[in-house]
């Protein structure tokens, strides 16, 4: 009988380790890849009059930084309509955002764009608004990004 105990204890333990395990490595998914994404030609497609886009890339030494405070907007905007959603594009996706690259000399600020042919940037975070189809406010890095969507 003690061996009985003895041995459905250590099942139990090991089921809840294994059940401890599953649920952190489910739930330390990258927040980046929760976020509704977007790909750079469906920028100007959104159905909707005001919203934010956030160009992240993966081996970003800043982004991580920010993460917590961009997926906290994105969960907010999520619940009160009156807010611009969020979408994710992610720089590091060559082949579907390739086109938003481009070097420092070659960055041109893109407010008053209508087309995703208009935009392009060389650093991630980056972060603008549309409205009404048009972008009409950039944010570049950590600073402005956190004020904008902290305010």
């Amino acid at each position: 009988m003690v061996n009985e105990m003895k041995h459905l204890a250590k099942s139990f333990f090991l089921l809840v380790c294994l059940f401890s395990l599953i649920i952190t490595l489910t739930s330390c998914k990258e927040k980046y890849e929760r976020i509704d994404h977007i790909n750079y030609n469906e920028i100007f497609k959104v159905k909707q009059s005001k919203y934010y886009v956030f160009v992240y890339r993966p081996g970003c030494t800043i982004c991580p930084l920010i993460e917590d405070d961009v997926f906290a907007y994105y969960k907010k905007a999520k619940r009160h309509k009156d807010m611009p959603n969020l979408y994710a594009l992610n720089k590091g996706d060559t082949v579907n955002n390739g086109g938003i690259a481009c070097s420092e000399e070659e960055y041109v600020d893109f407010v008053g764009a209508t087309s995703y042919k208009e935009i392009h940037t060389y650093s991630s975070p980056y972060l603008f608004l549309i409205e009404d189809g048009v972008v009409t406010k950039t944010f570049d890095g950590k600073t402005v990004i956190l004020e904008e969507l902290n305010k």
